[in-house]
């Protein structure tokens, strides 16, 4: 008997210990009516979240987990947490659940909590199964601004940013890390993938404010977060990309040959200066003043924008086609707002690479000739230039109703566009030059040989 439990008590521990050393996020529920349920996730990094839903309501919790022998231990960061009841007691992972003595685990009791279906790892503490709906208020979910809802449900997600009680400190960049990697993998399948090799989170790079620099505070606020989606898969795209590589999609990268080539900035004696004042990248990107890589490396480093750019908003129509399929139209426009500040940048980009190419054939000829023959940067360009149009005509025709875009699509035009469509008009001739004729996603690899 003695020897059983022994064996018993190892494959126990052995169980335990591969459950709380993987990688992947770690789910738990309880529900005790079909108008209350409980949600725990553990995250690898060392954070969780914990939820409690209703109906009509929802409270939240967030900090830190460990554990200790078979003993798990949370520690919340906020001050206000729900009445999280898993603070209170002594509780014990196992594979079936989470149960709050030692012997209920060995099979004497029932779990806590048990151990959740794998699909609810996708979704963030904002999404209330009860009502299968997103973002809440405050605690409430609200009714739609059209009025829709859910089958016979009116429940809507219109988001509010929470208090800073929502803001963690010490693992907050693990905490963000996370919450993109589930977002993705639930709203833009594929950039999971490149979010977990190649991640850049508000940890990583800078953001402006009126001109000013700052850094991250560490707000992990909901309402902050979900605002950054499309910067953080922009910023991992430059990740991905390198000065001998550009990846067009997820999965699709393309290695560039080395060659001396010239600053972008050189082309901007072919362009008016009204012209360069009306173009909204223009300074940032190709300026003399600009040190960033779309500069200093010429159209391998305008590619290296042009692909992080598509990528980003690629990843918001993704995002807002399942949320539309969900029926969350406020969340598919959460997606597309993101998308409309950056689209634009796919006509920005094509105007630059076009001057490039001019200033090239006239200035250098020698390097205009090598790009002609640079048949890697010629296909990832076409690729790109192709994908992102598509994104684009993707986005203008999501079904959102008499809202559109949600956004008003004329002021974009005229305000950041018109300025680049006249000059293509008469640039768009060096593009056609470079562009791969017949090449696409599936017979690129042809190409390239």
């Amino acid at each position: 008997m003695k020897t059983r439990l022994s064996l018993f008590i190892l494959c126990l521990s052995l169980s335990l210990a591969g459950k709380v050393a993987g990688e992947d996020i770690q789910v738990f529920q309880k529900k005790e009516s079909k108008n209350s349920l409980y949600i725990l996730r553990l995250y690898p990094a060392g954070t969780y979240s914990y939820a409690q839903y209703s109906r009509k309501r929802a409270s939240f919790d967030s900090g830190n987990w460990q554990m200790k022998g078979r003993k798990l231990t949370l520690k919340s960061a906020l001050k206000r947490h729900g009445s999280n009841p898993l603070l209170q007691t002594k509780h014990y992972l196992h594979a079936k659940g989470i149960y709050t003595g030692f012997l209920a685990m060995t099979g004497l009791g029932k779990p806590e909590m048990e151990t959740a279906p794998s699909a609810l790892a996708q979704k963030d503490w904002t999404w209330n199964p009860l009502v299968n709906r997103g973002f809440v208020s405050n605690g409430t979910y609200k009714a739609t601004e059209d009025g829709s809802g859910v089958g016979n449900n009116p429940l809507s997600p219109i988001y509010t940013t929470p208090e800073k009680e929502n803001t963690l400190s010490p693992d907050a960049a693990a905490f963000a890390k996370n919450y993109f990697i589930s977002r993705a993998a639930h709203y833009s399948p594929g950039y999971d993938a490149m979010l977990r090799s190649h991640y850049s989170g508000p940890d990583h790079y800078q953001r402006y404010v009126n001109g000013k620099r700052e850094h991250w505070n560490n707000d992990t606020s909901l309402g902050f977060l979900s605002s950054e989606y499309e910067t953080v898969i922009h910023e991992s795209t430059h990740g991905v990309n390198s000065f001998s590589n550009i990846m067009v999609l997820p999965g699709v990268e393309i290695s560039l040959p080395t060659m001396k080539l010239f600053k972008s900035s050189e082309f901007g004696s072919l362009v008016p200066t009204s012209v360069k004042s009306g173009i909204f990248r223009y300074e940032t990107y190709v300026s003399d003043k600009s040190v960033v890589t779309a500069n200093e490396y010429g159209i391998y480093g305008l590619m290296d924008e042009f692909s992080a750019y598509c990528n980003g908003v690629r990843s918001c129509l993704l995002a807002a086609r399942t949320a539309l399929a969900e029926k969350d139209t406020t969340t598919a426009r959460t997606f597309v707002k993101q998308a409309a500040g950056t689209h634009f940048a796919w006509y920005e980009f094509r105007l630059f690479a076009a001057w490039y190419l001019h200033h090239a054939k006239e200035k250098y000829p020698q390097t205009y000739t090598a790009l002609m023959n640079n048949k890697p940067a010629r296909t990832a360009f076409t690729l790109l230039d192709d994908e992102f149009k598509a994104t684009i005509r993707g986005m203008e025709q999501l079904p959102l109703g008499k809202y559109g875009w949600a956004y008003n699509t004329e002021y974009y035009r005229k305000t950041y566009i018109q300025v680049c469509l006249t000059e293509l008009e008469k640039e768009e001739v060096w593009l056609n030059g470079f562009r791969v004729q017949g090449v696409t996603l599936a017979n690129y690899k042809n190409y390239l040989k």
